[in-house]
């Protein structure tokens, strides 16, 4: 598996998904430019809600650009000890399943595939993400969602 590629498709996820936040973010101020100020109207519940959502908007898109900078500046050699940046290839019950670590919320939950594998970004922060961090191929770890569910380190890139 080719670490590159797989960063490369994150990358350009992040790109795509900051690209739609900032068309969103533009059509939220033209949404409250045209909102009525306090002194047309009595109400100004619409404009103080969609203040506090263009606000969120803008902090997830400034998640996401936190992220792509990380996942653009990784080059740390793979087979090593599972840090920030590791992809991991786990063995959970049979299924095969990519993960790539990033200390970065707005990548959390994003996926690419490649090779027909689903690779999942996920922060060190999760219940997987911390048993994870440190560990190397062949090790088996366990971990609490709503059970407790064990995997095994198949490849670390």
């Amino acid at each position: 598996m080719d670490r590159k590629i797989i960063l490369e498709l994150f990358i350009n996820k992040l790109k795509e998904n900051i690209s739609s936040s900032n068309e969103r973010i533009e059509m939220q101020k033209e949404y409250l430019a045209d909102q009525p100020g306090p002194m047309q109207s009595r109400y100004d519940s619409a404009l103080v809600e969609g203040q506090w959502q263009l606000s969120e908007m803008k902090k997830s898109n400034a998640e996401m650009t936190k992220a792509l900078s990380l996942l653009e500046e990784f080059s740390h050699e793979s087979g090593k000890a599972i840090a920030n940046g590791s992809i991991v290839i786990l063995n959970q019950n049979g299924a095969h399943n990519g993960y790539i670590l990033l200390d970065a919320k707005g990548a959390a939950g994003v996926s690419v595939l490649h090779e027909g594998r689903k690779y999942t970004a996920i922060t060190p922060q999760s219940p997987l993400g911390k048993v994870l961090l440190g560990r190397k191929k062949g090790d088996t770890v366990e971990f609490r969602t709503s059970k407790i569910m064990r995997c095994t380190v198949e490849e670390v890139l």
